[in-house]
């Protein structure tokens, strides 16, 4: 292969602190720049982004969830409603980028890929009160979880905290893509026929099973689907330029 490859990169990080913690509660690094070469003629950027939370315990009580505290609040174990916020996603993976392939006349390709780790969810027993506070809503003991349930898809938690969002449910992964192709029809007109493939991979995205154990038929079952989820599907367009 002849020619020479050149790259730039911009890289950036900060820490963001929130004054109400001892602690910095998120990282965030980025790379962006410009890769250019005989493959795809100089036409090629990319960027690159990769976020990582790193959240002290939040010292949320759910009243809703714990009607003993709003009733005596005298309850003995404040401590077992400490654990990670509901929306504590912590790596967010994005890469993004658009070549024009050479010897083609006019073939371009561009895709975004994501790639998310899961939010945190309970396990708990609805069928007992193992400290007898009128609230069913304590952790499971620590260790490794599984459901029982017979065919059907079924989500595995290992090492699994006993506090409140103790567990994290399943990560999130999708990759768009588009192709076009330019005709030239004089100096001022052109036309791009395109098509895009939504979820390439045709990957199956599930939200939080059930942290239940005292429902054996649904307990750690992939039964919903991520709210962003989307089987894959195919879009043809065209675009006149003059």
């Amino acid at each position: 292969m002849a020619g020479k490859w050149t790259t730039r990169t911009d890289p950036a990080s900060f820490t963001r602190k929130d004054p109400t913690r001892h602690k910095a509660d998120t990282q965030y690094q980025r790379w962006g720049g410009t890769v250019g070469g005989p493959l795809v003629q100089d036409k090629m950027h990319y960027f690159f982004s990769l976020e990582r939370f790193s959240i002290d315990r939040a010292n949320i009580i759910n009243i809703t969830a714990r009607p003993d505290l709003n009733d005596t609040h005298d309850d003995m174990h404040l401590e077992l409603n400490e654990g990670p916020t509901s929306f504590d996603t912590r790596h967010n993976f994005v890469v993004s980028g658009q070549a024009l392939v050479p010897h083609t006349g006019g073939l371009n390709v561009s895709w975004v890929v994501r790639a998310l780790s899961g939010s945190p969810f309970s396990l708990t027993n609805n069928n007992i009160d193992s400290d007898r506070n009128g609230s069913q809503s304590e952790p499971l003991p620590a260790g490794d979880y599984t459901g029982t349930a017979q065919n059907v898809d079924l989500y595995t938690v290992k090492g699994y905290e006993s506090k409140r969002n103790g567990a994290y449910g399943p990560g999130f992964m999708n990759a768009d893509l588009r192709l076009g192709y330019r005709f030239g029809l004089s100096q001022t007109r052109r036309i791009e026929v395109f098509a895009d493939i939504f979820n390439v991979t045709n990957r199956v995205n599930f939200a939080n099973p059930s942290g239940n154990s005292g429902t054996a038929l649904t307990l750690l079952v992939l039964n919903s689907y991520n709210t962003s989820y989307s089987p894959r599907k195919l879009q043809l367009g065209a675009r006149v330029q003059f």
